[in-house]
């Protein structure tokens, strides 16, 4: 059965996982804030919010969920500490760089 998202929709520690093995540069804190507004604001009904949540996640880190535009500013995050703002252009250059670090 479908319903609206629940109010207090909150990032569990297995969407967490996901998040961390599928898209690890994204903000998953700050794109989560923007799905549950986007969610809250029109009111449709979903059948399962976390595969939902998870489409969302993976249309932003690609730049094509609802609102996110090629060459907009990103708001990325590396080990889930440090928010850096950068175009899509950059992005590349900075996935270079955090592999290189990582040892990748």
């Amino acid at each position: 059965m479908s319903n609206q998202l629940p109010d207090g929709f909150e990032i569990n520690q297995k969407m967490r996982e996901w998040a961390a093995s599928k898209v690890p540069t994204l903000d998953i804190d700050y794109y989560h804030e923007e799905f549950c507004d986007h969610w809250l604001s029109n009111g449709k009904k979903k059948k399962d919010w976390e595969a939902t949540w998870r489409n969302w996640m993976r249309r932003t880190d690609n730049g094509s969920a609802p609102g996110v535009r090629l060459n907009q500013v990103r708001r990325l995050s590396f080990s889930g500490t440090n928010v850096v703002n950068m175009t899509d252009g950059m992005r590349k250059t900075i996935d270079n760089l955090q592999d290189f670090v990582n040892g990748k």
